[in-house]
């Protein structure tokens, strides 16, 4: 009976150790996606266009290979464009993305 409780702790602690990681890993990989809202829906013009202009106007240094995926998600809304979803390859490059983001919205 013993050997059995001892087991099950032993799992249980396995299981804890590892939802940590996991929690950790997921944090790590929000770090590196931004979501933009109100970006327009144009027809016939590719989103990942659209974020190198406004990369060009937040004056950010943007390349495909900083960009790891771009979508829309969907939206319940029908009346309103769908967020864009931004996955960056770097931490670093999203976090320059949102500081220069945030600076254009304090001087608006």
């Amino acid at each position: 009976m013993g050997e059995i409780m001892e087991r099950e702790n032993v799992r249980d602690t396995e299981i804890e150790e590892l939802s940590r990681r996991i929690a950790l890993l997921e944090q790590g990989d929000n770090d590196r996606k931004l979501e933009l809202h109100g970006v327009d829906e144009i027809p016939g013009v590719n989103i990942e266009e659209i974020i190198f202009e406004i990369a060009i106007k937040l004056q950010i240094k943007l390349e495909s290979s900083d960009l790891e995926s771009i979508y829309r998600v969907n939206n319940k809304q029908r009346d309103q464009s769908r967020p864009v979803l931004i996955q960056f390859v770097s931490r670093k490059k999203c976090t320059e993305f949102k500081e220069r983001k945030r600076t254009i919205l304090i001087f608006r």
